[in-house]
């Protein structure tokens, strides 16, 4: 076989590698997350981060005769959570507004956790991580994302 054509060959497999692989390389487990358990928690927004490959909520809680907490809660990427609750926006969430959120925490104690719902002052309540809270009924369903077997895997707006 002709050297170049080798040298072709080699780097088409390498390239079809690097691709195939690289959605199993980029996503982690949500196994740091406890979702048998749900948790709300109120506070002031730090920061609301709209960003792949996932979104992130920083919140300030007050705590009695205490510094404040700061608390962080992972979404789903700005796409994904559009899908789940045609509402969210890059916009949706500033810095200083109160909110409250539904969530499971992280099995290791730290201030965190999956963000399942997010209620805004005025009355809005966003859906965010649909796994989040479901323990055993947590599913994936089409496009990756995840839902309730009840609402055929995507969660009802």
């Amino acid at each position: 076989m002709h050297p170049v054509k080798i040298t072709m060959i080699s780097c088409a497999a390498l390239l079809g590698a690097v691709i195939s692989g690289s959605p199993a390389l980029a996503h982690h487990s949500k196994a740091m997350f406890d979702d048998s358990k749900c948790d709300t928690l109120a506070g002031t927004v730090r920061n609301f981060e709209w960003e792949y490959p996932h979104s992130w909520l920083w919140i300030v809680v007050p705590v009695a005769n205490a510094d404040p907490q700061i608390w962080g809660f992972e979404s789903m990427s700005p796409a994904q959570l559009e899908e789940v609750d045609h509402r969210w926006t890059k916009h949706i969430i500033s810095i200083g507004d109160k909110v409250s959120v539904k969530y499971s925490p992280l099995r290791d104690g730290r201030h965190g956790g999956s963000m399942n719902k997010v209620a805004l002052a005025d009355g809005r309540v966003l859906e965010g991580s649909p796994n989040s809270c479901l323990g055993a009924n947590a599913v994936y369903g089409p496009n990756g994302l995840t839902g309730n077997p009840e609402t055929g895997g995507i969660p009802k707006n």
